[in-house]
């Protein structure tokens, strides 16, 4: 890390970073076969309702009428893999000018999974051996303002925006927040009206599923689109606006 300080009202900091894991824990399906004890310790009739189950909501199931296995099962686990590395670069920076003090940042974040076993990349074809981990964005910035008008005014407002390969599993996206407070009176009464996601960016009040972004698929993998691979796009909630008063004591 390198930080510097430009004048009494400005500085610089740059944060480069590479670090490599073993045995990194990770969330991901296993097949259920690899679980049999534990299945059989649920008792006899735990596997046959879970079959049942499956017909009942997938009545023709594939392959065709043929009735679901254990070998149709996975089990979502937490998994030790070999290797992990994230390597990233972090840039900030703040200068004030008059009563105006303004922040931003850059962040770029590579971050991927080594010598994943092959039965963890069938399970999971999303998950490339070597490349960007899925719903983490390569990457980040955003700023923010904070401006004194005045003694009794200050108005705030930052950004941040996400690159592809986010948490939402949309396309590139932002959000703004605003807050302007105001002084009523020389004791230390205040208000303040907050504003979230000013902008109205990304917003959905649904999980949309099929029309998330294509994630792309390892050689196991056999989607071609957003809809065959059910990604589901996720969404910000709508702007909101929120009054508060406080009283300093």
């Amino acid at each position: 890390s390198y930080g510097r300080r430009v004048g009494a009202s400005a500085s610089l900091q740059a944060v480069a970073y590479d670090t490599n894991e073993i045995n990194t824990i990770f969330e991901g399906d296993v097949p259920a076969s690899n679980f049999q004890s534990i299945l059989n310790a649920a008792g006899p009739s735990y596997l046959p309702a879970v079959y049942a189950h499956i017909q009942s909501i997938c009545p023709n199931f594939a392959p065709p009428n043929a009735p679901p296995t254990i070998a149709n099962l996975v089990v979502a686990t937490n998994l030790n893999l070999a290797k992990q590395r994230a390597r990233g670069l972090e840039l900030s920076g703040r200068v004030k000018v008059g009563p105006v003090n303004l922040q931003g940042y850059y962040d770029v974040q590579s971050s991927a999974v080594f010598d994943a076993p092959v039965f963890l990349l069938q399970s999971n074809p999303t998950l490339i051996d070597g490349s960007q981990l899925v719903g983490i964005p390569l990457q980040k910035f955003g700023a923010s303002l904070d401006w004194a008008i005045g003694r009794r005014t200050e108005y705030y407002m930052d950004y941040t925006h996400f690159a592809g390969n986010n948490p939402l599993n949309r396309g590139p996206y932002g959000i703004a927040n605003a807050a302007l407070t105001q002084s009523l009176t020389n004791s230390g009464l205040s208000a303040t009206l907050g504003v979230t996601n000013l902008f109205n960016d990304a917003t959905d009040t649904y999980g949309r599923i099929g029309w998330g972004v294509f994630v792309p698929e390892n050689t196991y993998g056999t989607d071609t689109s957003g809809l065959q691979q059910g990604s589901e796009r996720f969404g910000l909630a709508p702007r909101s606006f929120l009054l508060t008063l406080s009283q300093k004591v």
